[in-house]
């Protein structure tokens, strides 16, 4: 069973362009995380390597002195990387919320919302048609003798598709407003 306390995942191909724009956002926010936590940590490795280097000055002045120095020296390049890939980083998070913010999400041009207003005039074209074939059949059924059986049968099917079409239009206008 999932754990509930775990979010949902959700696959890329499932998400509209500002879902995806959130994502990248989201996950370039974890990594600026984590690079300021590696910072802050080379940063306290290296007051503890300065204190260290001190107390062992006092006590052994000269012993070991240029193995701290070449420690300090690799810290302080790996604090240098991490400070570029935090600053690389804080770009790519800038750039994407600029990416974001130019997005029109201006629902009146936006195309999913022209589809559904096709389909909706769709369905309501369609059901005009099923009343005019109706009235149709059943002017015909009255002028062709014995007719009544496959009036009755060919009427309720009728019904019942300009139901479901009536159910397609609700469906699309929920979509619409939700």
């Amino acid at each position: 069973m999932a754990d509930p306390d775990k979010e949902e995942e959700i696959k890329p191909e499932q998400l509209d362009p500002i879902g995806l724009l959130t994502l990248k956002v989201k996950k370039l926010q974890k990594l600026l995380i984590i690079g300021g936590a590696a910072s802050a940590l080379v940063m306290f490795s290296l007051v503890v390597a300065t204190v260290l280097l001190s107390f062992s000055e006092q006590s052994q002045p000269d012993n070991g002195l240029e193995s701290i120095e070449t420690s300090l020296t690799q810290m302080e390049l790996q604090m240098g990387a991490n400070r570029n890939r935090s600053v690389e980083a804080i770009d790519a998070l800038e750039e994407l919320q600029a990416q974001l913010d130019s997005l029109d999400t201006n629902a009146e041009q936006n195309s999913i919302v022209k589809l559904q207003k096709i389909l909706i005039r769709q369905e309501q074209d369609y059901r005009d048609f099923l009343a005019n074939l109706q009235n149709g059949m059943y002017a015909m059924h009255l002028m062709i003798p014995h007719s009544r059986s496959w009036w009755e049968q060919y009427e309720g099917e009728i019904e019942q598709t300009a139901k479901l079409s009536k159910a397609r239009e609700n469906y699309l206008i929920n979509l619409r407003n939700n």
